[in-house]
């Protein structure tokens, strides 16, 4: 299937990656100026689904 792809597509797909970095790169770079980390707030877990995993961690150990 992905070979069946046209050019077009594939500069339209290299278009939207290339995109997608500049504004990462410029949104790291914008909230540096704000005194935040985005990597390292993405980097902490999400306490919801550590919670989440603790249940299922007990569900199983039960079994």
């Amino acid at each position: 299937m992905i070979s069946t792809l046209g050019t077009t597509v594939w500069l339209m797909i290299v278009g939207a990656i290339v995109l997608f970095v500049i504004y990462i790169l410029i949104r790291i770079s914008y909230l540096k100026k704000q005194r935040r980390d985005l990597i390292t707030e993405l980097k902490q877990p999400y306490e919801p689904w550590e919670a989440r995993e603790r249940e299922c961690k007990k569900m199983d150990e039960a079994k």
